[in-house]
């Protein structure tokens, strides 16, 4: 498994990440578990074994820490969102329309929060940070959460707001210092925050342990920053995430929820032919990656994008083809599928099995997904029954981003619509008596 070791004497591991970065803070967290392990013994506070967790803490230096913590962000109480409207009003209304500004405020949120199975701290601590959860265990159910959407106090609708990003310890972060700006509030200049590491704080983490709740385990749950390093190696000259997702310095920051950005990430083709000789109808599905920084889809393991091609008669129809193994392994040999029925479904995804959780000892899960600029063809081939010979036949591919897979999105109920999207579609028609007719010239 290959490492490497970035500025601040942290090492990334590709697929694996750790906080145990170097000797130091690996004796640090040896440290600490003996000496949780004797407090929790001595039946000592769990506020207490926090605040030990706390101090053995590698301190961030890109503002956010992978959920592990909520931002501290120490505003003055006259510093609202709705303040910085006053002077900065373009951005405000970008931001208010964003994904940010909802991220902890919305449906689709609030349903999986409420699940048994992730009713925890670090959920809120990046959807929300600045919650008011510096006392709790990133694995720790919130207080209250029940009714915490009920009375949805103010850092729970402001989700990823001005001052998340913005304000530490009464001032105002900025990449850029100016005199105005100066006169306005206290400034501390912070470069972090155009660099793509400030983005990994939310944006690259794995899953956390209920037995080790201050630290990591497995494999990324996002892995934006590994993607982008591996991006950069290839020679690509885009040095930061907010050059595809803050063009211009918009503050809609989009993603995965734009269509527009999803159909200039990712492209759709589609060829079909009437080979006379076999009497076969062939269907070439082209699927090509953009010039993304990642690969497509980016973000949560559980977010995929499909294919779907069908086949179909003048009427509609969806065509069937008899079995023919003889066919199929000699169609298998130049790289095609023989496909008997229609529609056919390709995914492109991550999965998330025992190694990705954690085991060491078990197979990697297969990554699917698009690598950029990646041009990927499947290949199809398929008879005709002969009293249709003469007739047109139509195929249709759709290029669908979703959001989760349909069982997951069951469990939370949510309709299909609502988590997935159409981002291309395309449709290719032959007449088959045409087309014979041009063979036998």
């Amino acid at each position: 498994m290959s490492s490497s070791r970035d500025d601040s004497g942290r090492f990334t591991r590709f697929g694996i990440f750790t906080l145990m970065a170097s000797t130091r803070n690996t004796l640090r967290l040896i440290v600490t578990v003996l000496v949780v392990g004797a407090v929790i013994g001595s039946g000592v506070a769990a506020k207490e074994v926090i605040a030990i967790l706390n101090a053995a803490r590698e301190p961030s230096p890109t503002l956010f820490n992978y959920g592990l913590a909520p931002a501290i962000v120490s505003a003055p109480e006259a510093w609202t969102n709705d303040s910085c409207k006053e002077c900065h009003a373009q951005i405000f209304e970008q931001w208010s329309t964003s994904r940010h500004a909802k991220a902890a405020d919305n449906d689709h949120f609030e349903v999986e929060l409420l699940d048994p199975g992730n009713r925890q701290q670090y959920c809120l601590n990046c959807h929300a940070p600045r919650t008011p959860g510096e006392a709790l265990f990133p694995t720790q159910e919130p207080a209250e959460l029940d009714s915490l959407f009920t009375s949805r106090p103010e850092w729970l609708r402001a989700g990823v707001d001005c001052l998340t990003c913005h304000v530490r310890d009464g001032k105002i972060l900025a990449t850029q210092m100016t005199d105005e700006a100066a006169v306005a509030h206290p400034l501390l200049h912070a470069p972090e925050l155009g660099r793509a590491e400030f983005c990994s704080g939310c944006h690259q983490f794995a899953l956390k342990s209920l037995y080790f709740p201050d630290n990591f385990r497995g494999h990324f749950q996002q892995a934006s920053l590994d993607e982008f390093i591996h991006f950069r190696s290839e020679g690509n000259d885009v040095s930061t995430c907010h050059e595809c997702h803050m063009d211009d310095g918009d503050h809609r920051m989009s993603g995965g929820y734009s269509n527009e950005l999803l159909k200039s990430a990712v492209d759709l083709r589609l060829d079909l032919h009437w080979d006379p000789q076999e009497k076969l109808v062939e269907i070439d599905v082209t699927v090509e990656g953009g010039y993304v920084g990642h690969r497509i889809p980016g973000g949560e393991w559980f977010r995929f994008v499909s294919v779907v091609t069908t086949l179909e008669d003048a009427n509609g129809r969806v065509l069937t083809a008899s079995p023919n193994e003889v066919l199929q392994q000699r169609l298998a040999a130049s790289g095609k599928t023989y496909v008997m029925q229609w529609p056919r479904r390709e995914k492109m995804r991550r999965s998330a099995g025992d190694f990705e959780m954690g085991k060491m000892d078990a197979d990697p899960r297969p990554d699917t997904r698009l690598f950029p600029e990646e041009s990927r063809v499947y290949r199809y081939a398929t008879t005709i029954d002969p009293g249709r010979a003469g007739q047109p036949v139509r195929a249709r591919a759709v290029l669908l981003y979703h959001l989760m897979g349909a069982s997951k999105a069951k469990r939370f109920h949510h309709l299909p619509r609502d988590v997935m999207s159409i981002v291309h579609e395309a449709e290719e028609t032959i007449d088959l008596q045409d087309a014979a007719r041009s063979s036998e010239k």
